[in-house]
């Protein structure tokens, strides 16, 4: 499998969003279909598994300081519900 930009890309860009490990994991099985490369049904749900397990844990490090603002400021705004 070649893991290339367009299969990461939307998954890097709705991360400010708030996108959860499952829609990671679908919009990445959406690009691995597109490419055709994967038909088996289980390689490609493994695949995809896995892809976006290293994805977001790579995001989480990359913007640790941001999503701890995040957090900080979710709390913040739950304290004043």
């Amino acid at each position: 499998m070649l893991v290339d930009r367009k299969l990461v890309k939307q998954t890097v860009m709705t991360s400010v969003y708030g996108v959860t490990y499952v829609g990671a994991r679908e919009q990445i099985k959406r690009r691995l279909i597109e490419k055709g490369q994967i038909t088996d049904d289980r390689l490609l749900f493994s695949a995809s598994c896995y892809a976006a397990k290293v994805t977001m844990n790579a995001l989480g490090e990359m913007f640790q300081t941001a999503r701890g603002i995040m957090k900080w400021l979710g709390e913040c705004a739950n304290m004043m519900v």
